[in-house]
């Protein structure tokens, strides 16, 4: 009974080592050793929350795709239009075009005044997509700087989500933007 108790501890206070690091594009992120960075290729487009400009993936190198659900972290930056100057603004936008590619998705806005990204105001969304035969959880975090959107995606089969968090949330505090312009 003590060796549960110690277990759950443990696994309640663990924070996740986060040993290796990837910088480009103006930002950085670290990340865990058992986790490892996909270049993007040319004509990935990620369904749902995703405007593109995708600069790197993570996901976790032990991971077997189950029935080819996905699990992965997706760091972008875009350009914004000169109508969007705001969080507030590009959390509209986020939600458009996750509604554009399926109306009946349902969005919860989990941001609060203390939602950061990269110590700047940011928006959190969370939602569920269907693809294929797996169910979806997918988490996004974003903030304006500079004329740019700047956000991360978490995607991962609902079942795995939660398992999965824990790391997912020190890269997520990890993120930094380091562009100047």
């Amino acid at each position: 009974m003590t060796f549960i108790v110690l277990l759950i501890l443990y696994t309640i206070n663990s924070t996740p080592i986060l040993s290796r690091s990837e910088e480009r594009n103006g930002i950085a992120i670290k990340y865990p050793d058992d986790w490892k960075p996909i270049e993007p290729s040319g004509d990935f487009v990620e369904p749902g929350g995703d405007f593109g400009g995708q600069v790197i993936k993570f996901i976790p190198e032990n991971y077997k795709q189950v029935d080819s659900c996905i699990l992965e972290i997706t760091t972008n930056i875009n350009d914004l239009s000169p109508q969007l100057l705001s969080v507030e603004e590009s959390k509209h936008f986020a939600i458009s075009k996750i509604k554009n590619i399926n109306p009946n998705t349902q969005i919860n806005d989990e941001t609060t005044s203390s939602t950061t990204l990269s110590n700047f105001n940011a928006y959190k969304l969370t939602y569920y997509r269907q693809e294929g035969q797996c169910k979806l959880q997918v988490m996004e975090i974003g903030t304006v700087r500079n004329g740019k959107v700047y956000f991360i995606t978490y995607t991962a089969e609902s079942a795995k989500y939660s398992q999965y968090l824990p790391p997912v949330e020190a890269m997520i505090e990890s993120f930094k933007i380091t562009a100047n312009n």
